[in-house]
């Protein structure tokens, strides 16, 4: 697996390279990953999650934040209206924070 490293380990990871990251992981892990924003960073449907994975019958939608980031309030009528339907959203704000998050399920 190649997760992109940072030339300076102190620096805080950018939105984008958090982004990048965790698909990689969630594709080594054996998840279908699909990227929700094109090329300029727009998505595709307003609020929806950066990332919706999907392995056998489970579906995760993880919106990707960086540590001072607040959710807007399109991404959190999206996460509502996915909750409401039976779907899973997480935030996370971190590699590490997607690490864990894969251990317990």
């Amino acid at each position: 697996m190649r997760i992109p490293l940072r030339d300076d380990p102190t620096r805080a990871l950018t939105h984008d390279e958090l982004v990048a990251q965790a698909m990689q992981y969630l594709e080594y892990r054996g998840w279908l990953v699909l990227p929700t924003h094109d090329a300029r960073h727009r998505p595709l449907v307003p609020g929806i999650t950066d990332i919706i994975a999907m392995r056998r019958a489970r579906n995760l939608l993880l919106e990707i934040k960086t540590a001072e980031d607040e959710l807007r309030e399109d991404q959190v009528a999206f996460a509502d209206r996915a909750i409401a339907r039976g779907l899973e959203v997480h935030v996370v704000r971190s590699f590490e924070e997607l690490t864990d998050l894969m251990h317990r399920i």
